[in-house]
């Protein structure tokens, strides 16, 4: 009696590496915020002026967790001189230099949350900053949350 392979014809055409990622990927959905964290991709949306840098990105995490976020990175740069926060606003003020930069968080009604970096350039200074985007992309390596930068 000959046997009969019940499989079909097209599940032997997926390649092993194929199946190798659909296993890890089934894996990674048991683990608890795995695949929140692989799936996540913030777009930071630079907008430049003659007067500075905005830097703009929504995540799929809490705001008290981007606020911690950027909190840290703040503490972490020696060159960053916190100015101001406001921990119910979930606000910051900090200069480097010359160089001033204010920071948001603030919970969207899709359930993501945005933050918002804005720079100002010195007076004088014809070059417009890079601490806001330097911020927003620090803030998502520290809740490593991919990104990609968009400018306008």
């Amino acid at each position: 009696m000959q046997r009969r392979n019940t499989v079909p014809d097209r599940w032997h055409r997926i390649p092993a590496r194929a199946s190798a990622a659909v296993l890890l990927l089934a894996g990674a959905m048991l683990v608890p915020g795995c695949l929140v964290t692989a799936a996540t991709v913030g777009v930071i949306l630079i907008i430049r002026s003659a007067r500075g840098e905005t830097a703009t990105v929504h995540v799929e995490a809490p705001p008290r967790e981007v606020y911690a976020a950027m909190l840290r990175v703040v503490d972490a740069d020696p060159d960053i001189v916190l100015e101001d926060k406001d921990d119910g606003r979930m606000t910051v003020s900090v200069s480097r230099g010359k160089e001033t930069a204010s920071g948001s968080v603030k919970l969207m009604e899709n359930g993501h949350t945005e933050l918002t970096v804005k720079a100002k350039s010195p007076e004088g200074r014809k070059e417009s900053t890079d601490l806001a985007r330097r911020a927003a992309t620090r803030v998502c390596e520290e809740l490593g949350v991919a990104y990609k930068l968009v400018e306008k």
